[in-house]
């Protein structure tokens, strides 16, 4: 074994190369697995939505998730966004918007979106549940509102 180390003295600089180039390779292969999943999760049964945390959201939304929630999280997602007037509205990214105020996520850490989270899919998944109800006690006037928001 010492005579074989001998004659790879001389190439210590391919073969260091090689291992970590080895190393670098089953890493590579382990790591394959969480991204295929991630496209799966998140890119097909989600449609692209990673959490329940938008970046901006209308008034009337936020307010109806935040009647919808227990108190000490609607106080975290009110701390989470900040409301934009008409005019800050106009002058930021969100422009087009033209029907009122906006609530913008303000940055916040991965743990506090996390918490928001898991409280505002419960809320979201109420506020759904609420409006499919009234939308089969009413389909008429849930025709003629999708048809005055088209316009």
């Amino acid at each position: 074994m010492l005579k074989l180390f001998r004659y790879l003295k001389k190439a210590y600089v391919p073969i260091i190369a090689i291992v970590l180039l080895l190393i670098l390779q089953a890493s590579c292969d382990l790591t394959l697995p969480t991204f295929t999943s991630n496209i799966v999760n998140v890119g097909i049964q989600q449609k692209g939505i990673e959490d329940a945390v938008p970046d901006v959201m209308r008034e009337e939304t936020f307010l109806a998730l935040k009647s919808l929630m227990k108190q000490d999280d609607a106080d975290d997602m009110e701390d989470a966004y900040k409301l934009y007037t008409k005019d800050q509205v106009k002058d930021s990214k969100y422009k087009d918007y033209k029907d009122g105020r906006l609530y913008v996520r303000r940055y916040i850490s991965k743990k506090d979106r996390e918490h928001l989270d898991t409280s505002m899919s419960k809320a979201m998944l109420k506020l759904s549940a609420q409006m499919a109800k009234q939308i089969q006690a009413n389909p008429q006037a849930a025709a003629s509102l999708s048809k005055s928001r088209k316009k």
